[in-house]
């Protein structure tokens, strides 16, 4: 039974795909590293994402269909404005900063039919909220995702009614995830579990400098992580 008009889509890989896409950490223990920061990583979003009031749908990539990354986005924002909804939240797995959010005034702005946009520092779009009467299935798939004129391009589409969200981080790279562990603030629970899960945990008075000292991380091409898109 609903209980809003507004529905949160989750839009992610799964722990084992995001690890095997995002290698994060290589080293001898790489595989069970990365799926412990995929783990850390989803999970965390999902508690945030449990407390927003709203129901929320988890497409992974065992619920998700088509070809391309605009097919698949789209149809699971079909799929949830044809069980009744008339507002659609998309985030990914990889934003690790959401405690901001207030998920009462995002219900708000949707009421008032305006788009909601997340910027990420890469040009893309961490969330990414609209009104069913906005959504048009073939534009939608033909959007420039995982490129970098994205939020350009969304702001172009839906025109002035856009409510624009604070820039975050997206974690998709080495450097992404040095950025995050020197962000954070220390009493962020997700901090101290993803230093956990890399097997880090800093000592008093060591600093990132020293942290990316100690791992040996590769560049990564992967960028999908729905919908926080980069070419």
């Amino acid at each position: 039974m609903k209980t809003s008009e507004t529905a949160i889509l989750f839009f992610s890989r799964s722990v084992g795909a995001e690890a095997k896409a995002k290698l994060w950490i290589k080293s001898k223990k790489s595989a069970l590293i990365n799926r412990s920061i995929s783990r850390t990583l989803i999970k965390h979003t999902k508690s945030v994402l449990d407390g927003s009031g709203l129901t929320v749908f988890h497409f992974d990539e065992h619920q998700q269909i088509g070809d391309s990354f605009g097919e698949r986005f789209a149809h699971a924002f079909q799929a949830i404005f044809d069980l009744g909804y008339s507002n659609v939240i998309a985030l990914g797995n990889d934003t690790p900063n959401l405690e901001h959010l207030s998920w009462k005034a995002l219900q708000n702005e949707l009421q008032k039919n305006k788009t909601i946009l997340g910027p990420n520092e890469r040009g893309g779009a961490y969330l990414i909220g609209l009104n069913k009467a906005l959504f048009d299935f073939k534009t939608f798939c033909s959007l420039p995702w995982q490129c970098e004129q994205l939020f350009e391009t969304l702001q172009g589409y839906f025109g002035a009614d856009i409510h624009v969200l604070s820039e975050q981080i997206d974690l998709n790279t080495k450097q992404d995830l040095l950025a995050v562990l020197s962000r954070l603030k220390s009493g962020i629970g997700l901090l101290h579990t993803l230093r956990l899960a890399l097997g880090l945990v800093l000592h008093h008075g060591q600093n990132t400098q020293d942290l990316s000292l100690s791992l040996s991380l590769p560049k990564s091409d992967h960028h999908r992580g729905p919908p926080i898109v980069i070419c």
